[in-house]
């Protein structure tokens, strides 16, 4: 079965007061209908407000959905 998507080597840092932080390191992985996945980090990186989403969604053909 093909995969509805393909991650390959993802890296992902981020600038903190105490210096640059690496989140992802060259991560890959597929994902096939049916499956749920989820990325789930530390919570005090940064602090987001009510009006403010840390989500980014993503539809399988890869665009992003309407804001509404």
């Amino acid at each position: 079965m093909k995969p509805l998507i393909q991650v390959q080597a993802v890296s992902q840092r981020f600038n903190t007061a105490s210096g640059e932080f690496l989140a992802l390191q060259n991560v890959s992985f597929d994902i096939y209908e049916g499956e749920t996945v989820s990325l789930i980090g530390p919570l005090r990186l940064r602090q987001i407000d009510a009006a403010e989403s840390d989500c980014r969604d993503y539809a399988a053909d890869g665009r992003r959905p309407a804001v509404r």
